[in-house]
């Protein structure tokens, strides 16, 4: 019984012959944590410690979000990996430090160590952590495009899918395409991944992947419709969005509730409810507040403020947008600063305070106009001049 377990190595023992599920472990987290930041610090039982931790962290970070207490483990790890010239094991901490940073909106730190990992990663030829790595340099795309260095990654990346056997590994590095390609407004070639992505995980019938993967395309379809005014897109981002809750309450991602409500709420916003989407954008902006989950709070307070500004409630619509600029500014997310402005100068010229608005638009115009060309992009800064002919009318 694990109450009996009293090393790392114990630990894996039990776990190689446990067929359970993972939910158990809660019980056993701040044992676990304790267990592991002394092993790291013992010369004898640093190897079983680090697998120990290489096979916990993704249960207790990617699944439940407990980010605080189980990261400082990552760092206690590093360094002695480094004395000891593991490059193997260096990989896998740095591959899980990016998915830190990421999470924790710290993009440029994500950029850095996700840039080592690949770099050694290609030289260790180590597909899984290749794969993640990949994966998480095309979840940065989402939040800061660089378009040059992402057709790069994708012309690899497309190689090394040729070659792999494993199929969550496809279903990962597909799924971050789709999300990237949507990003650079190339919906085609975003849709034909996420699909892909979707079916090899529902012929898996894998709970949490379809969970995921029919997100994602819930949230690409919702983006092409914006940019299309197409209605079906936004149809087929509904009906995927209820294939992803139906598959999430099979599993123990709970975090992702957030995700949901926030795409719930765009959804509205399109469709022209603009009390449902306020409604949906709180639930969002609590869950991302209650998980402190950075990246996912700066999106709920800027889709909260659309939502508000349309529905006339300017003082808390202008609060929220302000601070998910300064959200933005934080994480040095340039193409949602220019957005953000944007949106400013659309709500201050609806609430009738038109030299507030002329200074947004200008801000916002000489942000775009530092952007890579991309539709999106393309697609901004149409609507910064759709503003401004309004406002010289």
């Amino acid at each position: 019984m694990p109450f009996r377990l009293q090393t790392a190595g114990d630990w894996l023992r039990y776990l190689q012959n446990d067929n359970r599920d993972r939910s158990w472990l809660l019980a056993y987290e701040d044992t676990l944590i304790n267990l592991i930041r002394q092993g790291l610090s013992r010369e004898v039982e640093y190897h079983e410690t680090v697998d120990l931790l290489m096979q916990l962290f993704p249960y207790f970070v990617k699944v439940h979000a407990h980010i605080e207490a189980w990261s400082p483990l990552l760092m206690d790890a590093l360094l002695p990996a480094q004395d000891l010239q593991d490059n193997a094991l260096q990989l896998q901490v740095f591959r899980w430090m990016g998915e830190i940073f990421l999470k924790d909106g710290k993009h440029q730190s994500a950029n850095r160590v996700f840039s080592i990992a690949l770099e050694r990663a290609e030289a260790g030829h180590s597909k899984e952590v290749l794969v993640a790595v990949y994966a998480g340099l095309f979840k940065l795309q989402w939040f800061d495009v660089n378009h040059k260095a992402f057709q790069s990654l994708v012309h690899h990346a497309s190689g090394i899918a040729l070659t792999l056997h494993d199929p969550l590994l496809h279903i990962e590095l597909y799924d971050s395409l789709a999300l990237a390609f949507a990003r650079l407004g190339d919906f085609s070639s975003a849709l034909g991944y996420g699909q892909t992505a979707f079916v090899i995980a529902h012929y898996r019938a894998d709970a949490a992947a379809v969970a995921h993967t029919a997100y994602t395309l819930a949230a690409v379809y919702r983006q092409f419709a914006h940019q299309s005014q197409l209605s079906t897109p936004l149809c087929l981002a509904s009906e995927f969005l209820e294939i992803a809750r139906a598959s999430i309450a099979h599993t123990e991602y709970a975090w992702q509730y957030s995700l949901l409500a926030y795409e719930q709420a765009g959804i509205y916003h399109q469709l022209g409810d603009f009390e449902a989407a306020e409604s949906w954008f709180k639930q969002a902006l609590d869950e991302a507040l209650r998980l402190n989950l950075p990246q996912y709070v700066v999106v709920a307070r800027h889709g909260l403020g659309l939502s508000q500004g349309r529905l006339g409630r300017y003082e808390p619509a202008r609060a929220n947008l302000l601070a998910a600029l300064d959200l933005w500014t934080n994480l040095k997310n340039h193409f949602e600063q220019a957005n953000t402005h944007y949106a400013l100068a659309d709500l201050e010229y609806a609430a009738g305070n038109h030299a507030f608005a002329r200074q947004h638009l200008l801000s916002a115009s000489e942000i775009v106009n530092t952007l890579p060309d991309t539709p999106n992009t393309a697609f901004l800064r149409a609507q910064i001049e759709e503003l401004l002919g309004a406002m010289l009318s």
